[in-house]
C-alpha cells in the first residue's frame, strides 16, 4: 500500500516535471521565433547590429533558423567580424539543411583550411554534408551538386548525366532555376539528347515564374526566331517584363525596340534612360553602346568624360569592346601606359585586334619597355590566326628592316601579297607596289606595280595617290597624262587634306601641267601645306617668296620659311639655311656656328652640295675627293 502511495506521488511528479518543460520549451519557442521576426525585420532594413542583436537572441532561444542566419552574419562579416570557424559551428548547430549547406561551401571553398585550399578530407567532408543538405530537399544543394558535375571541379571530373538529374531533381521542386538549367541542358545536349521543344517547354516554365535569364531568353528567342516562330511583339513584352522586374539585359534589348521605333515609337531618351540603368547593374554590352553613344554626342564638352565612364564601368564587367574604346581614347591622349595595359586585358579576353595593337605598342616602346622580337612574334600569331591584313603587312615591314626578326625579302612581299589579297588594308597594296617596282623579294612589274598603286589609291594611301600622280606626270609606266595626275591630286587634297598632294597640285598650277597656269592658287595650295608644317610646303612657299612667284618678292621672308622648311628635315632648305648664314645678307648676320650647324644636317642627309660647303668651311676635303 505504501509502495503504491510512493509510486502515484513519483508519478504525479514526473507529471507535473513533463508539463513545466514543454512549457519551458514551448515558450522559449514562442520568444525565439519573435526575435528572429524582428532580426528579419532588421534585416529589410538593412540594419546589420540591430539585426544580429535579435539574431543573438533568438539563437540563444534555440531557434534553428537563426542560429544558421547568424552563422551566415560571421561567415559574410556583415553586423559581426569575419569568423568562418564560428559561422562553420553555428552551421551545425541549426542542424537545418540550409546549414549543412552553407557548411560544406565552407570546405568546399577550403575556407576550413589553413592553406586556403581543401585538402582531400575537405572535399570529402563537404561533399558529405552537400549530398546530405540535397537529400534534406535543400533547393541550392541541387544547384550546386548540378554545376559542380556539369563543369567539373577539383579532383571531380564533370559527369553530364548526374549533372542533368540533380537539375531535373530541382525542376520536380517547381524551382525556376531547376526548369532554366533543364531548358540547358536540353539545349546544349547536357545529359540528354538535344531537344529544341522540351528546351523552349521548361524555358517558358522558369520565365512563367518571372525567372529574369529565362525571361530574356525567351524573349531573344521571339526576337531572332530560334526554335519558334519568330514574333517581335512577343519579344517586346517579354524585354519589357524583364525590365520591370528590374532586369539589365532586358533593359538593355528594350532599349534597342526603342532606339529603332520597333513595336513602338521611336524614343531616345527612354533608350537612354533604359541604357543607363542596365549599365549600372551589370551589361557589359549597355556600358559599351551608351559610351559611343556620349563618344558621338560633340555638342556638349562632357559627354568625352561621361564616355569615358561608361567604359570604364563596361571593363568592371569584362566587355572587350569597353576595353577597346578605353584603350583608344588612351593612346589617343598620350597615356601609353594605360592603353598599353588596357589592350593587353582586351587581348586576354580573346580580341585579336587588341593584341595586335598590344603587339605594336610593345614595337615602338609606348607605355612599355620596347621588345621587337616579342611584339614580331605576337604579332606573326595574329596574323595568322586572325587573317589580320594589318598584321601581315606589319610583319612585312619587319622582314624589309629587321625589326625583331631576320631581313628577308622574299617573306616581305609574301606577307604583303597576302595582305593586299585579303583586302581592306591599302598599305600593304602600296608596299606591294613598291616591291613590283624595285624588285624586292619579287621580279620588278610595272604593270602590277600600277595595279597594286592604283589599289591602294581607291583606299585612300596618300602615299599611293602621289606615287600614280607622279607615274601619269612623268609618263614612268603609264601614258603621260597631266589630267589624270591632276585628278589624283585633288583627290588627296579634297578628300584626304594630304599635304603632299597639296604641293603636287601647286606644282601643276606653277607649270601649267593639266591646269592652267596661277601662280596665285600655286602659292595658296603651297600655303595649305606649310601651315601644317609639312616640309616640302614650307621649302616651295620660300622658293615663292624668294622668286615672287604667285606673291610679292621678299627674300627676308623666304628665308623665315627656309628655316623652318630646314628645322623640319627638308634637305635642300637646310643647305639653303647654311649657306645664307655663311655669307649672311642685309636681313640676317652670318653666324657660322648656324651654318655648320645647317650644313651639317643637311650633309648628313648625304647632300652633296651642303658636304663640300662645310668641308670649305672647315678647311677640309669633301667626301667625294677622299
Amino acid at each position: 500500500m505504501q509502495n503504491n502511495i510512493i509510486y502515484n506521488k513519483v508519478r504525479q511528479l514526473a507529471i507535473y516535471l513533463f508539463f513545466l518543460l514543454a512549457a519551458t520549451v514551448t515558450f522559449a519557442q514562442q520568444s525565439g521565433d519573435e526575435y528572429y521576426q524582428k532580426a528579419k525585420a532588421m534585416i529589410e532594413d538593412d540594419n546589420a547590429q540591430e539585426a544580429v542583436k535579435f539574431l543573438k537572441k533568438a539563437a540563444k532561444a534555440g531557434h534553428a533558423d537563426a542560429i544558421c542566419n547568424l552563422g551566415y552574419c560571421y561567415d559574410m562579416a556583415w553586423g559581426v567580424k569575419h569568423d568562418v570557424k564560428k559561422a562553420a559551428k553555428l552551421y551545425e548547430r541549426s542542424g537545418t539543411a540550409e546549414g549543412e549547406y552553407l557548411l560544406s561551401m565552407c570546405y568546399l571553398g577550403g575556407e576550413m583550411s589553413k592553406g586556403g585550399e581543401p585538402t582531400d578530407n575537405d572535399m570529402q567532408k563537404g561533399m558529405t554534408l552537400l549530398y546530405s543538405s540535397a537529400n534534406r530537399g535543400y533547393p541550392a544543394a541541387f544547384k550546386m551538386l548540378g554545376n559542380i558535375y556539369e563543369r567539373g571541379f577539383r579532383d571531380i571530373e564533370p559527369n553530364y548525366d548526374s549533372a542533368f538529374v540533380y537539375y531535373r531533381r530541382l525542376a520536380d521542386m517547381d524551382n525556376p532555376l531547376g526548369y532554366y538549367n533543364l531548358s540547358r541542358c536540353y539545349d546544349e545536349g547536357i545529359g540528354c539528347e538535344a531537344d529544341s521543344s522540351l528546351m523552349v517547354y521548361y524555358c517558358r516554365k522558369a520565365a512563367d515564374q518571372d525567372f529574369a535569364d529565362a525571361v530574356c531568353q525567351l524573349g531573344d528567342m521571339y526576337n531572332y526566331g530560334r526554335y519558334v516562330t519568330r514574333d517581335m511583339a512577343q519579344a517586346f513584352d517579354l524585354y519589357s517584363r524583364g525590365a520591370h522586374n528590374g532586369d539589365a539585359d532586358c533593359c538593355y534589348r528594350l532599349a534597342q525596340f526603342y532606339l529603332k521605333g520597333e513595336q513602338v515609337e521611336a524614343d531616345t531618351a527612354q533608350a537612354i534612360e533604359l541604357l543607363e540603368y542596365a549599365s549600372n547593374n551589370g551589361n557589359g554590352e549597355a556600358c559599351y553602346q551608351l559610351g559611343q553613344w556620349y563618344l558621338s554626342d560633340t555638342t556638349q564638352a562632357e559627354s568625352l568624360a561621361t564616355a569615358c565612364v561608361c567604359f570604364a564601368k563596361g571593363v568592371q564587367q569584362d566587355n572587350v569592346g569597353c576595353m577597346m574604346e578605353l584603350a583608344s581614347l588612351y593612346a589617343k591622349f598620350g597615356v601609353y601606359a594605360s592603353a598599353f595595359e588596357m589592350y593587353g586585358r582586351a587581348a586576354r579576353g580573346g580580341s585579336g585586334l587588341a593584341a595586335y595593337r598590344y603587339a605594336v605598342m610593345m614595337q615602338r616602346g609606348q607605355g612599355t619597355e620596347a621588345d621587337e622580337e616579342a611584339a614580331f612574334n605576337i604579332i606573326k600569331a595574329v596574323a595568322r590566326y586572325d587573317t589580320m591584313p594589318e598584321a601581315y603587312n606589319n610583319l612585312g615591314v619587319c622582314y624589309i628592316h629587321g625589326t625583331g626578326c631576320d631581313k628577308n625579302p622574299v617573306e616581305a612581299f609574301n606577307c604583303f601579297d597576302t595582305a593586299a589579297h585579303l583586302g581592306g588594308c591599302g598599305q600593304a597594296m602600296y608596299h606591294l607596289a613598291v616591291c613590283y617596282e624595285h624588285g624586292v623579294g619579287c621580279k620588278e612589274d610595272s604593270v602590277q606595280m600600277i595595279r597594286w598603286l592604283d589599289s591602294a589609291s581607291r583606299h585612300g594611301v596618300t602615299e599611293a595617290i602621289s606615287a600614280l600622280g607622279h607615274c601619269y606626270e612623268s609618263g614612268r609606266y603609264v601614258p603621260q597624262s597631266y589630267e589624270k595626275a591632276v585628278a589624283l591630286y585633288m583627290l588627296g587634297t579634297d578628300e584626304y587634306d594630304d599635304p603632299e598632294s597639296y604641293c603636287n597640285l601647286g606644282y601643276c598650277y606653277e607649270t601649267g601641267h593639266g591646269v592652267l597656269l596661277n601662280s596665285e592658287k600655286a602659292f595658296n595650295l603651297y600655303k595649305a601645306a606649310a601651315d601644317n608644317d609639312y616640309p616640302r610646303g614650307l621649302f616651295c612657299v620660300a622658293n615663292c617668296y624668294a622668286e615672287g612667284i604667285g606673291v610679292k618678292q621678299n627674300s627676308e621672308k623666304a628665308f623665315e620659311y627656309y628655316v623652318k622648311a630646314a628645322d623640319q628635315g627638308h634637305v635642300v632648305a637646310q643647305y639653303v639655311a647654311g649657306m645664307v648664314y655663311r655669307k649672311g645678307d642685309t636681313y640676317v648676320k652670318a653666324d657660322s656656328k648656324k651654318a655648320r650647324h645647317y650644313l651639317g644636317l643637311s650633309a648628313s642627309q648625304g647632300y652633296e652640295p651642303a658636304e663640300t660647303a662645310l668641308a670649305t668651311m672647315k678647311g677640309g676635303k669633301t667626301k667625294s675627293n677622299k
